[in-house]
């Protein structure tokens, strides 16, 4: 039986237990799997590797993401990660209707970023690895192995310490910010 005495601890013990954020540790091999236990606020911490990533492997990375708020990716501290389409021809991981998502200190091999329709999110250290600039109207590169981030209709959305890893025949600082 409930008495006003044990309501009232229930309720001031409600208030003092912090809310704790879900968090992720996931590995290149287990990734994909842990696509499911994303919530808002979710941290998804990635262990250093490469993870290689398919059509239906981006399509439900997108599917986890979209519509989301507070959601953030980010490297362990010191690690190398790689998110790299397993195509060769550039794929798009586009995340819409989010807000307050992070994206930092990975990189991108063959893959195009995009925020669509996203407030008050970043990306923040990004390196686009293979990144093709066609300059000279040679289709043989056009839409093959490009690293890019992209902001399509956002908010308060940045991209900031950005680095390029480009092959082409043109000057560039190598470097956006």
């Amino acid at each position: 039986m409930l008495t006003m005495k044990k309501i009232t601890f229930l309720l001031i013990a409600t208030f003092l237990v912090p809310f704790i954020a879900p968090a992720l540790t996931v590995t290149p091999s287990n990734f994909i799997s842990q696509l499911g236990n994303i919530s808002n606020g979710t941290d998804v911490w990635m262990e250093s590797g490469t993870y290689n990533l398919s059509s239906t492997d981006i399509t439900d990375l997108q599917n986890a993401v979209n519509g989301k708020s507070d959601v953030t990716f980010q490297e362990l501290s010191g690690h190398t990660v790689v998110l790299k389409a397993d195509n060769d021809y550039q794929q798009v991981l586009e995340f819409s209707n989010c807000s307050g998502l992070l994206v930092k200190n990975v990189a991108l091999d063959n893959l195009k970023l995009k925020y669509a329709h996203c407030t008050n999110s970043t990306m923040d250290g990004i390196t686009l690895e293979r990144a093709i600039f066609n300059v000279t109207g040679d289709d043989k590169d056009f839409g093959k192995l490009q690293s890019i981030v992209a902001i399509n209709y956002g908010d308060n959305v940045t991209i900031k310490n950005c680095y390029i890893n480009y092959t082409g025949s043109i000057n560039i600082n190598p470097h956006c910010s």
